[in-house]
């Protein structure tokens, strides 16, 4: 998923959707975004809902929040993550995990590390692809990888 593809996306979206998701970049919560722009919290989850159809996001409400929020910000230019580097094999899993809302304690119980390796692994990780936040870098690993076989085939076997 590139910036390219998503700028037609976004911008069929009504502005009260692109609203309410540039609130969500920002990280405000459905409560509050409705308290700013005087709707209900139903009505938010709706449009955010809706906006996730239409930008072909159908993911667990964690991951739905960091994508809608993360794509939306690609799409403005607000970030362009670099191209795509070697991975390690570990640091391709440890992405994924990242990506699909996985904690570090998580993440190291399925690849049989201390949540402190996975933290590690994340420093370079993160400096590898530019990124300094764990949606960022969820929101890179979408602009890269559609299929887990992408990042297979981008990550080295060491």
């Amino acid at each position: 998923m590139s910036a390219a593809i998503l700028n037609p996306v976004v911008e069929m979206l009504t502005p009260r959707k692109r609203e309410i998701l540039e609130l969500t970049a920002q990280g405000m919560d459905n409560r509050t975004i409705g308290r700013e722009l005087g709707i209900s919290e139903h009505t938010i989850k709706r449009h955010i809902r809706e906006a996730a159809i239409r930008m072909g996001i159908r993911r667990g409400a964690g991951s739905l929040r960091i994508r809608l929020s993360s794509s939306l910000r690609l799409a403005q230019g607000r970030f362009c993550p670099p191209a795509v580097t070697n991975l390690s094999l570990r640091e391709g899993k440890i992405l994924a995990g990242i990506a699909d809302g996985q904690s570090n304690r998580e993440i190291g119980l399925e690849l049989g590390f201390s949540e402190g390796v996975i933290k590690n692994h994340n420093r370079t990780l993160f400096d590898k692809i530019g990124m300094d936040t764990r949606a960022e870098a969820a929101a890179w690993y979408y602009a890269h990888f559609t299929t887990k076989a992408q990042l297979d085939s981008n990550t080295n076997a060491r």
